[in-house]
């Protein structure tokens, strides 16, 4: 139903609503699908007297909840209809004084209706929400055929570092699928799986408190029609890239059943260097160091998964899923390094070689129940989640170097790494509305993981051949991490404006133990009361809207980042023979306050969002460099509490649908960032603007050939000790809809090959700057194939004609 319709409607309504004020009662229900007991969206509700004249009426919610007055001394019947459905008439009598709850009313599929429908139309790929920004990945050229890495690179805000690592306005966003925690990564899970992806650069309190860089809510599809549908999707490209993708589901009366799998392969030859340039006291050049890398990764994952839903009654509902996901790469990367003094003369150099193995497994459970009140909106759920993943991981460094003339062979080192982790969680959530339309949500959630690490480091010296334990650098480690919270949310609409507040309260324990050594390192809050702001996470939204197209929204919200596992944990590794990396156990939280200012602008031919954001962050967590003590050569990477750290920016997002077959969207995020860090008696800061920008451009050719241009450019920005270099690159996407249930897609990834990750450090010792590429430039072809019979039962015929597969729109949505 179109907003147009659906605006003349309720015109209509309030109209009829007006007409006898003195004599109306309030009416309340819901309308459901009477095959599936979903809600129905969109389902007209009217009264009539006895001569067919409207009494009064409402347009049902998502929910399927209704809420209107009529006049009470005139309804004779009540009418419910909605398109591709049976129409509902009811004999209906009002009571005086009171408010009339009509419960839960089921309407049924008319089958001969949706045979004779066919929506041609694409659905809007963005909408926007007081919390949040929703993106259809459907609409994506680029998406199609390949992993969820696909899906978010091409919205708003959202870029993918060099090892695939997703960042929302220049911040690590926290990613949940289908609401929910994940172990999974990005490259597992299939575009074409992806029914929507919830953006929340600002989360109220009913989510966690350490989603410092925001949300991103992965949508998975699943099936909401009676009968049965599938989807086939293979792809084919250059760099040995390869993936299949399928997925069957079948709605049966109170049960749906459905099973997807899929495999992908990947090969990538990248490469790149370190320039590395050594100062004396002076400030002038001593030493240089350049490292060359050539580098051959090869990827191969796949995964299967279940999910179910059954219907308890007509208010009551049961959800299982289950997934199981292996995971496997491979790295061969040769180094060649050399050293020369201050005048570019040689002094000596080598080689060496590097071998990495992983492999990982991951398996997930999850189990729901929910219940609807007869009263709309008010719901209550309870889920458990359960997680738990193995890995395993080898690597093998071997090596030689060349001084006046001769060869000094090098070490062998073999690391032999493994890990285990459990994770389950627990959430009981609580929404109501009362008669003013406040709404309260209300909540608990426990969450606790378990890990173990270990990690063997065996050395052959090259003169001895004795192959020894290395114990400065082997470890094992158990990590127990519990987080016990509790929220409170209440939002409501006064005219022209809407509200939300929240509070957020946080227990965080975590304790990590040396199992070699029993040494202990934790951070644990609160530990008393004084602690107690330390806990507490509030957030506050507030709305107008100004038009019937444009709206103004300010938020504020406050959040813990937790350090990482690996920041935390001492654990060495190399880089290359001139840099340690090294976790710092004494590392705290750091504490974060975020505020908003946004505007939106809908239009047929326009959209708009726009924003301001600030944040402020107490002892932010930066990675620091610097020479060894011991060998000003050597240098170390660590992590460490800063000082306060300032940052905040301009993000505008535009859309603009020129006519029915040329659109543009373009993105880009002007921000400024002061960060200062003290360490020992040397405070280091570091001050001042970047900016990035993504142009896309889709055009129609004609009813079948469609084809999508994006455009990247993020320019260098700051951090506490040099830069991060500008990143530049192009992908194009071709699109050929071979039928209703058949579709092609080409695309070119980083079409002139330029994408590359670069980084630049600055100190009074050196100057370093670094670049990686960890995927060139390919090629990918794409089919995808739909099948399906909408309220077509496998075991037995419902009656009636069918409809043909490919009609009403999307087939396969989120429930």
């Amino acid at each position: 139903m179109s907003y147009f319709i659906r605006f003349f409607i309720t015109l209509v309504v309030s109209i009829i609503a007006l007409t006898g004020k003195a004599q109306q009662v309030e009416v309340i229900g819901r309308v459901l699908d009477a095959s599936t007991g979903n809600p129905l969206e969109f389902a007209v509700v009217t009264f009539k007297d006895s001569l067919g004249a409207l009494c009064g009426g409402a347009i049902s919610a998502q929910d399927g909840s209704f809420q209107t007055e009529a006049q009470v001394s005139k309804v004779r019947t009540m009418h419910i209809n909605l398109l591709g459905y049976h129409e509902y008439v009811q004999t209906t009598k009002l009571k005086k004084g009171i408010k009339n709850d009509v419960g839960n009313i089921k309407i049924g599929p008319n089958s001969e209706l949706l045979k004779e429908v066919e929506i041609q139309a694409d659905r809007d790929p963005i909408k926007i929400g007081i919390d949040k920004r929703i993106y259809y990945p459907d609409q994506d050229l680029g998406a199609k055929g390949g992993t969820a890495i696909d899906a978010l690179k091409s919205i708003p805000g959202i870029s993918v570092g060099s090892d695939q690592a997703v960042q929302l306005r220049n911040q690590a966003p926290t990613i949940f699928v289908d609401g929910r925690p994940s172990m999974l990564s990005m490259d597992q899970i299939p575009s074409d799986e992806i029914d929507r992806i919830e953006v929340m650069t600002n989360p109220s309190a009913k989510y966690v408190a350490d989603a410092t860089g925001g949300i991103l809510n992965i949508i998975m599809k699943r099936n909401l029609r009676p009968g049965y549908f599938g989807r086939v999707n293979t792809s084919i490209g250059s760099n040995s890239r390869y993936g299949l993708n399928t997925s069957f589901s079948i709605r049966e009366k109170k049960f749906m059943m459905q099973v997807s799998g899929g495999l992908f392969n990947a090969n990538n030859n990248n490469n790149g260097y370190s320039s590395r340039e050594y100062l004396d006291s002076n400030q002038q050049s001593a030493l240089n160091f350049r490292l060359d890398n050539f580098n051959l990764s090869k990827k191969f994952n796949y995964n299967l998964n279940f999910q179910g839903d059954y219907q308890l009654n007509i208010r009551s509902a049961l959800r299982f899923t289950y997934g199981f996901s292996p995971n496997n790469s491979e790295i061969n990367e040769n180094q060649m390094f050399a050293l020369y003094n201050n005048e570019g003369q040689y002094i000596s150099s080598g080689f060496r070689n590097n071998q990495q193995i992983n492999d990982w497994k991951t398996h997930s459970a999850y189990l729901s129940y929910r219940r609807d009140a007869p009263r709309p909106g008010k719901t209550l759920s309870a889920d458990i989640t359960f997680i738990s993943s193995s890995n395993v991981n080898n690597f093998a460094f071997d090596g030689f170097s060349l001084f006046q003339g001769y060869i000094f062979p090098g070490e062998y080192q073999e690391n032999s790494g493994s890990r285990e982790a459990d994770y389950g969680i627990f959430q009981l959530d609580y929404s109501s509305c009362d008669t003013l339309k406040i709404r309260l949500e209300s909540g608990l959630r426990v969450a606790y993981k378990q890990s173990f690490s270990d990690f063997l480091v065996k050395i052959t010296e090259p003169n001895s051949s004795q192959t020894l334990e290395d114990s400065t650098l082997s470890n094992a480690f158990r990590v127990d991490d519990f987080v016990g919270a509790a929220y409170c949310n209440v939002s409501g609409n006064h005219g022209k404006w809407g509200w939300q507040a929240g509070l957020r309260f946080e227990d965080t324990y975590f304790v990590a133990r040396q199992l070699t050594t029993n040494e202990t390192y934790s951070f644990i809050y609160p530990q008393k009361l004084a602690d107690l702001d330390k806990a507490l996470f509030p957030s506050v939204y507030l709305s107008r809207q100004l038009g019937k197209k444009t709206s103004l929204q300010l938020n504020y919200s406050r959040k813990i980042a937790r350090p990482g596992y690996m920041q935390l944990i001492p654990f060495i590794t190399y880089a290359d023979r001139q840099l340690i990396q090294i976790g710092n156990p004494v590392l705290a939280p750091s504490f974060l306050n975020l505020a908003e200012l946004n505007a939106t602008i809908q239009t047929d031919i326009l959209s708009v969002f726009s924003g301001i954001y600030l944040r402020y962050e107490q002892g932010a967590i930066t990675n620091v460099i610097f020479p060894s003590e011991i060998d000003p050569t050597l240098l170390i990477s660590t992590y460490a509490n800063g000082t306060d750290q300032y940052s905040g920016g301009f993000e505008g997002n535009t859309r603009v649908r020129l006519n029915d077959r040329f659109t543009v969207n373009l993105n880009s995020n002007i921000f400024y960032t002061d960060v200062s860090l003290q360490r020992d008696s040397i405070f280091i800061n570091n001050q001042g603007w970047s900016w990035n920008a993504r142009l896309m451009l889709q055009y129609s050719l004609n009813d079948q050939w469609k084809f999508q241009l994006n455009g990247n450019y993020e320019a260098s920005r700051i951090i506490p000790q040099g830069l991060i270099l500008p990143v530049e690159f192009i992908d194009f996407s071709l699109s050929f809809k071979a039928g209703k249930k058949s579709n092609l897609n080409l695309t070119v990834s980083d079409l002139f090959n330029s994408k590359r990750f670069g980084t630049r450090f600055e100190s009074d010792v050196l100057i370093q700057e670094t670049y990686r590429r960890w995927e060139t430039r390919y090629v990918r072809l794409s089919y995808t194939w739909q099948f399906g019979e909408p309220g077509k039962s496998l075991f037995k015929s419902r009656g009636g004609s069918r409809r043909e597969p490919g009609n009403q729109g999307t087939e396969m949505q989120e429930l």
